[in-house]
Parts: structure tokens; C-alpha cells; sequence
């Protein structure tokens, strides 16, 4: 067992925080945790640590982008210079600082922060984005890639909701507001708007948050087929999947995907899971025709239930949990 201390926004529900968390207990190890922005985070961890800190043996760290100026007292320059600190304190003691995060930050209008932030000079960044390991070398940043996950108490099956009954759902950012550099996502839901109107509803509706927990258990049990979406489909990146596979998966959806470079060494098209290549747009319309023909009712419960049996056995937290202890001992960390 180890003590761990994880930074962190633990404020929604089902954030990434909350399910690492939960994996962290599941597989043994004590657990503190302290909010990110919380204005005594850092100013504690920069200055000398009381008593309840003395037996932490690791911290892990999970970054948001808060306005440090808003929530921390003597603003973003503080709260940087008490963040970098915390790192300084840490390493002297011998005690390892992880990033585990599943965003990509490579290729966005926010890769300044990768040069710019406390946060990437941990000792080890474990992230989703697995498709710049030059990028990461020249800055000689200790990067390791490990794909996205679910929550083991997340990946259930849920109950037929006629809310939710539909032959296709998209479920994600939909309405305008996702990232301008992934072309992909804006022309797949113009080719479902304009092609599957009346068979595909998309998620969260307009004014609603996102859908989440039970209600997305019970979503994807009421839906024939789900269409997923990365950023940067299409454009060669490798090793760089959003969340919504094994969360999808997870819960007993069947999932279209588009093709992701390295993709294929975790999930199978056809087996768990189907996929096409980003911006066919026939070759996607001409699958979702064949996947929802009558006939092949058996083939999608097949794949579906395939798809959670492959997602409960290697891509739950608590199994990327034991993969990150493992790569700590390995390094040397642990």
C-alpha cells in the first residue's frame, strides 16, 4: 500500500479525479486528496507540510485550467511560483510528483502551457497524448503514454429508457463549442444531421448538461449504435483516443469509431467495436445501413458484448492504476 496525495478537482462528480480516486482505494492505497484551486493548496504544500502530510509517499496530480487570478490569493504568479515550490519540496524529499491527465496538449492553441506550467515539470507526466514523443523528448519531459479509461463502478449496464430510444446516438460536444483544429468532429455531425435526421439523437440537448453516470448507463442501452469522435481523426496522429471508447464500451454500447493509428493494437474492428476511415462519409453511411438492418441484430449485441468484456478486463482506472505503480517501480520511483 502506498499514501497517496492527489491534486485535484474533485468538485464534479464524475470527474477523472473522482474515478482514479475510487481505483486507487479499490487497489489498496490510502488517499488523501486536496482541490486544486483551493487558495490553501499550494501555500500549504509550498510552505512546511503539517503533520497529516508526513506519511505521503506519492502525489499525483491531475491539472485544470482555473483562472489563477480569480482563485488564489496573489494570483497566477503565486500560485505558479507555490506550484513550483511544492516540486522543488517534493523532490528533496524524495517523494515522486505524477501528472496523469487525458487531455492532448500537443497541436491546440493551448500547447504554450506545456512550456509555460508546473504542472509538466513533474517527475513523471503520464498522459493520453501518445502520438508526440519527440515533442516531449526535446523538452525532456519524462512522458509516458497510457490510453484513456472508465471507472469500474461506471462500466454497468443500464435499463431501456424511452428518453433515450433511438437507432443512433452522438454523444459529445456537438453544438459548435469543440476545438476549431478538429475539422473532423464539425463534418460528422453535419453528415449525421443531414443524412440520419430522423434515426440519430444527439447528447447533451441544447441547454442540458452533459449526461453522466446512470442516465448514460441507461442511454446507451436504449440506443442501436453510438458514433464516436476524436480529435485530430484523419489527420495521421497515433495513440490518441478520447475517453468516450472505453466509456462507451464500457456501459454495453456498440461504437463506431473512426480509425485511430495504434488504435488497433487494444480493439478490434468488427470484434469489439467498428471503425472507418475519418471522412469517408459513404463508407460511414453505408456501414450504420448495414449495422441497423434487421439481420444483424444478433451481430450488434455480439460486438457490443464483446466490447465491455475487452474494456472490463484491461481499461478500467483500477487496471491503469496498477500500470502506473508498475512504471514507478520500474523508473525507479517507487
Amino acid at each position: 500500500m502506498t499514501h497517496v496525495l492527489y491534486l485535484g478537482n474533485f468538485e464534479p462528480t464524475h470527474s477523472t479525479e473522482n474515478h482514479v480516486a475510487q481505483a486507487l482505494i479499490a487497489n489498496g492505497h490510502g488517499l488523501q486528496v486536496m482541490q486544486e484551486n483551493d487558495p490553501r493548496t499550494f501555500s500549504v504544500l509550498a510552505g512546511p507540510w503539517p503533520a497529516a502530510l508526513e506519511d505521503v509517499e506519492v502525489i499525483l496530480w491531475t491539472r485544470t485550467g482555473w483562472d489563477w487570478n480569480r482563485f488564489y490569493t496573489g494570483g497566477e504568479r503565486r500560485a505558479i511560483a507555490d506550484q513550483r515550490t511544492m516540486l522543488r519540496k517534493a523532490r528533496q524529499a524524495g517523494i515522486p510528483v505524477v501528472g496523469y491527465h487525458l487531455d492532448i496538449w500537443w497541436g491546440l492553441g493551448r500547447e504554450h502551457l506545456v512550456y509555460d506550467e508546473p504542472f509538466f515539470g513533474v517527475d513523471l507526466l503520464v498522459t493520453a497524448d501518445g502520438g508526440h514523443d519527440d515533442k516531449w523528448g526535446v523538452l525532456g519531459i519524462n512522458h509516458h503514454w497510457m490510453p484513456p479509461g472508465i471507472s469500474k463502478a461506471q462500466a454497468k449496464l443500464g435499463k431501456r429508457n424511452p428518453e433515450y430510444v433511438s437507432d443512433i446516438a452522438f454523444v459529445g460536444s456537438w453544438q459548435g463549442g469543440y476545438h476549431r483544429e478538429s475539422a473532423h468532429r464539425y463534418e460528422l455531425v453535419e453528415f449525421l444531421q443531414k443524412n440520419f435526421a430522423d434515426r440519430c439523437a444527439f447528447w447533451p440537448k441544447p441547454g442540458q448538461p452533459a449526461v453522466r453516470g446512470k442516465p448514460l448507463q441507461d442511454l446507451y442501452r436504449s440506443v442501436k449504435i453510438a458514433i464516436g469522435d476524436s480529435c485530430f481523426v484523419g489527420s495521421g496522429l497515433a495513440n490518441y483516443w478520447s475517453d468516450r471508447i472505453p466509456e462507451t464500451l464500457g456501459r454495453g454500447g456498440l461504437l463506431l469509431h473512426p480509425n485511430v493509428p495504434g488504435l488497433e493494437q487494444y480493439f478490434h474492428d468488427g470484434v469489439d467495436m467498428l471503425t472507418w476511415d475519418a471522412f469517408d462519409w459513404s463508407n460511414l453511411g453505408d456501414m450504420i445501413e448495414a449495422i441497423l438492418s434487421k439481420e444483424n441484430d444478433g451481430l450488434r449485441r455480439q460486438i457490443a458484448n464483446q466490447g465491455r468484456a475487452n474494456v472490463l478486463k484491461h481499461h478500467t482506472y483500477e487496471v491503469r492504476m496498477e500500470q502506473l505503480w508498475d512504471l514507478m517501480k520500474n523508473q525507479g520511483l517507487l
